[in-house]
């Protein structure tokens, strides 16, 4: 499952440390998991990298969906696409404008008070996540991927609990929330795809 959201603020944009930002996101998430009885997550450094390059490629190729152009793929389709084993991804993203004092305290303040974003954010499947941020366009671009790792057991992988139903994008105010499920797609062409495997390939 994922979320986005998008909240506009007429303050002019201030320029951000877009590592230090993501650790902040990271910080802030697993600590509102925790505030709310959710075990913390842990942290993954592939998901990082595709986080990083989700909110990079928002920002450059000016569009903001959970569905990346130009073949409508998703962030389960490049995790897919490296080779992790996975039971089950998501994707929360968001992008304000507030000033770098407190952008990323908004953009964490608006997952844990939307509700379906918080959903997401304290499901139980998860196990690791990624944060990345990035900025342009007088925006804060801010990426939270979770995944739930393969349960083992004696006999191998074990498959993971069917994903809870979507709401239709269209019933909601400030977003959308859509399911991310495997893909048997193969290797993705796009640009995120490319930049996250130049990434993980150093």
């Amino acid at each position: 499952m994922a979320g986005s959201l998008a909240l506009a603020d007429t303050t002019p944009a201030a320029a951000i440390d877009s590592k230090d930002a993501a650790k902040q996101l990271f910080a802030i998430t697993n600590l509102d998991r925790t505030s709310n009885g959710a075990p913390a997550l842990k942290h993954d450094n592939r998901l990082d990298t595709i986080s990083v390059a989700r909110s990079d490629d928002m920002i450059k190729r000016d569009y903001f969906s959970h569905q990346i152009p130009p073949n409508n793929t998703t962030v389960a389709d490049i995790v897919e696409s490296l080779g992790v084993q996975f039971g089950s991804v998501g994707e929360n993203i968001a992008w304000n404008n507030a000033n770098d004092f407190q952008t990323i305290q908004s953009a964490g303040q608006d997952f844990i008070e939307s509700p379906h974003h918080r959903e997401n954010l304290l499901d139980l499947r998860w196990d690791r996540m990624g944060t990345g941020v990035a900025e342009g366009g007088g925006k804060k671009m801010y990426t939270v991927v979770f995944m739930q790792t393969p349960q083992i057991t004696g006999s191998g992988p074990t498959k993971s609990a069917p994903a809870a139903s979507a709401s239709p994008a269209a019933q909601l105010v400030h977003g959308e929330r859509v399911e991310v499920a495997s893909s048997r797609a193969g290797l993705l062409t796009t640009l995120v795809n490319s930049v996250v495997r130049l990434f993980l390939q150093q």
